[in-house]
């Protein structure tokens, strides 16, 4: 459920769609976790999240008179890029995580026990707007209608017809 301070309505039925579609997709935003939300931001590959990074080993402080005290550090035996690319998933994690929890903190107890197994913030979303998007689509179809029909109406009572 959402948090007591939190601007953005707990998704209850399709009817709430609209309204909590752009008011998490603002908190997402407001967070800088979109691209991690649309999938435009991807998740390393698995075998990165594997590769231990060297730990960092440093030399000591050159202690030459007059010099400024300076420190080496070295990466050792492990490229920068591969060390990167760790740091780059599990910052990517961080954010999917944080991603998931923006989003199912503001569904219903309901909806979140149904979705409970996605485990990415893409596929979740996914599957949020695959559930309310067809749905709302319908109800705002039949809306129309309605509004077309009623404006028929109004003619016809105005002699327009």
């Amino acid at each position: 459920m959402a948090p007591k301070d939190s601007k953005v309505p707990t998704l209850t039925d399709a009817a709430d769609w609209p309204l909590w579609r752009l008011r998490v997709t603002d908190a997402l935003n407001r967070d800088d976790l979109t691209s991690v939300v649309t999938g435009s931001e991807k998740s390393p590959p698995p075998e990165i999240a594997v590769t231990p990074p060297t730990p960092p080993t440093s030399s000591p402080p050159s202690t030459s008179p007059g010099a400024p005290a300076t420190t080496t550090t070295s990466t050792g035996s492990g490229s920068s890029s591969t060390t990167h690319q760790v740091a780059r998933r599990e910052t990517w994690s961080w954010r999917n995580a944080r991603a998931l929890s923006t989003i199912r903190e503001h569904l219903s107890n309901d909806i979140a026990l149904e979705l409970h197994e996605y485990q990415h913030a893409s596929e979740l979303w996914e599957k949020l707007v695959e559930k309310f998007e067809q749905t709302n689509t319908s109800e705002m179809a039949v809306a129309e209608l309605i509004k077309i029909f009623r404006a028929k109406l109004a003619d016809a009572d105005d002699g327009d017809i």
